[in-house]
């Protein structure tokens, strides 16, 4: 059997000391000590010190590493393990040196791996295994199993050729990616389900029946406005709820399945004008003023449920956000030819830069709040962007913080 990398160190030690031993011998003797001979042990001594940091250094290096490095010769034989590999196999150096590396895997692979072993030891390069898509598994000592990456360095040492093997650990990051996994398959799987099995309907009873209860008692004198209050509270709580289940039903449903459409030609300007009819009421309750400049005649193919989903969202907030008595703007025209720009101005407190970097992201809160005390689930321009998207246009909002926000949303035609 091959010595280990620290025998072969501790061989060459044992060899200076003969020979200072011998030196030492013909000096007690008599026998007269040339200078060079001086010269001689004194370059042993050095050679011994250089070895023997050498050695701690190697050491020091190995051991404050976080992962377990081995070296097996040419023949798969073990001659050193550090002590994180002591922690992580559970053997002992006097119980593994020696063996062949095989007993750090599983059973069921030992055969292979001694095939695999060979042809490598025939041309060895460095190499790395366990990444991406490849799983490899480790044994310890006492059976069980654990699945590692493992990286292969070939090197050559005063007594021949060894790989330096280094093991990592990764059950925590391959747990976390299993919890993530499971994470992401409730969302994309099981939600819509459970929201609409489970939540959508019984909010709907819920929000219905408060409805009911409240025009039955608002106009019963006997009934105490404290009891209307609740029921007032009752119902927004659950029309809240509905929203933001309606929202997450609908962004599921684009994320998994993507928005399919006809390729009818939608009247972009008559849509825009049923828009800002419908927002009129909505404005008027914040005594904001609605203007719009709306190019006539502009059309393109998509989907005009969605779409007018989608310019709702941006007009809503515009009015969501701000205070009451300032002016909101609602624009379309064609820009570039082939493009036409649908865009809401409003002149509230306007996006901070962190506001905007993630404005368009799902269920994200920023950092203005509505002006009258309004819901906002945190998904109407999530969506927008995704319709958008998927009508092959682009999103994109202007702003300084203060001076309020123009957000934009570009079609092709």
């Amino acid at each position: 059997m091959r010595l280990s990398a620290c025998e072969a160190y501790q061989g060459v030690f044992k060899l200076i000391q003969l020979e200072e031993s011998w030196h030492d011998a013909k000096l007690s003797a008599g026998a007269p000590c040339p200078r060079d001979s001086r010269e001689g042990m004194c370059s042993m001594k050095q050679k011994e010190t250089a070895l023997r940091h050498d050695e701690i250094t190697f050491s020091l290096i190995v051991n404050a590493s976080p992962n377990a490095v081995i070296l097996a010769d040419e023949n798969g034989r073990i001659g050193y393990i550090s002590k994180q590999a002591e922690k992580f196999f559970g053997y002992s150096p006097d119980e593994i040196i020696g063996k062949p590396v095989e007993v750090l895997v599983p059973k069921r692979f030992k055969n292979a791996h001694v095939a695999l072993r060979t042809e490598y030891a025939k041309a060895p390069v460095l190499r790395r295994m366990g990444s991406g898509m490849e799983l490899l598994t480790a044994r310890r000592k006492d059976g069980t199993e654990f699945p590692v990456e493992i990286g292969l360095s070939p090197i050559h040492l005063i007594d021949g050729n060894w790989i330096v093997v280094t093991i990592a650990d990764v059950t925590a990051r391959q747990q976390a990616e299993e919890l993530r996994n499971v994470k992401e398959d409730l969302t994309n799987s099981d939600l819509a389900d459970i929201a609409s099995n489970s939540l959508k309907n019984p909010l709907m009873a819920i929000k219905g029946l408060a409805e009911f209860m409240l025009e039955a008692k608002r106009n019963d004198p006997a009934v105490e406005q404290r009891d209307i209050d609740f029921l007032e509270a009752i119902a927004d709580a659950s029309r809240h709820m509905s929203q933001v289940i309606n929202g997450l039903l609908d962004s599921e449903t684009i994320q998994k399945h993507g928005l399919i459409y006809n390729h009818l030609d939608v009247d972009l300007s008559a849509l825009c004008d049923e828009l800002v009819r419908c927002g009129e009421a909505l404005a008027r309750q914040k005594s904001i003023r609605l203007v719009s400049d709306i190019q006539p005649g502009l059309e393109i193919p998509g989907n005009k449920v969605r779409l007018q989903e989608a310019f709702w969202h941006y007009l809503s907030n515009a009015i969501k956000y701000s205070p009451p008595g300032r002016t909101v703007e609602v624009r379309l025209a064609s820009i570039a030819g082939q493009m036409v720009e649908f865009g809401v101005k409003d002149h509230g407190p306007g996006l901070t830069d962190d506001d905007k970097t993630k404005a368009f992201g799902r269920f994200q809160k920023l950092s203005a709040k509505p002006t009258g005390g309004e819901f906002s689930s945190g998904l109407g321009l999530f969506l927008t962007k995704a319709i958008i998207e998927l009508h092959e246009g682009t999103v994109g909002c202007e702003s300084k913080h203060g001076e309020g926000a123009y957000f934009w949303a570009r079609l092709p035609r």
